[in-house]
């Protein structure tokens, strides 16, 4: 039986499940598997963040960015999955507001790293960037 074929729709419903905690502004939902190791290149900043604590405090600045009229989906979600090791690509519409009030949009790349730790998925790295202009 070919198990990485299995093992895709694992990883996929993972990603979907992570998004879908975005929008809802559900940080345990965005949390549960990720490591406490996580490693994230991310945007705005600060440029890398290592482990859950600095990882769980990137948020609460998207929430609020995205807060009553934001979106964060996916699109173009491919995934690469062994037995142990799975990494992921998507690209990402980004929609809130600003500070001053006006709208914004990004479009964002989006990598995932994941590990199949204790026998599940754990989310060890992920990379997120902005196409140059």
């Amino acid at each position: 039986m070919n198990t990485r074929a299995n093992e895709e729709p694992d990883v996929r419903a993972l990603i979907e499940n992570w998004a879908k905690a975005i929008r809802a502004e559900n940080l345990d939902g965005i949390l549960v598997n990720h490591s406490s190791e996580i490693l994230m290149f991310d945007l705005p900043g600060p440029t890398q963040l290592k482990g859950m604590d600095a990882y769980k405090n990137s948020w609460p600045p998207l929430f609020k960015w995205l807060h009553g009229s934001g979106a964060f989906d996916l699109s173009e979600l491919s995934i690469t999955s062994g037995d142990e090791v799975a990494f992921a690509t998507s690209l990402i519409h980004c929609r809130g507001k600003e500070d001053n009030g006006d709208n914004a949009q990004l479009e964002v790349r989006l990598t995932i790293g994941l590990r199949k730790l204790g026998g599940r998925w754990t989310v060890t790295h992920e990379h997120h960037s902005e196409p140059s202009r």
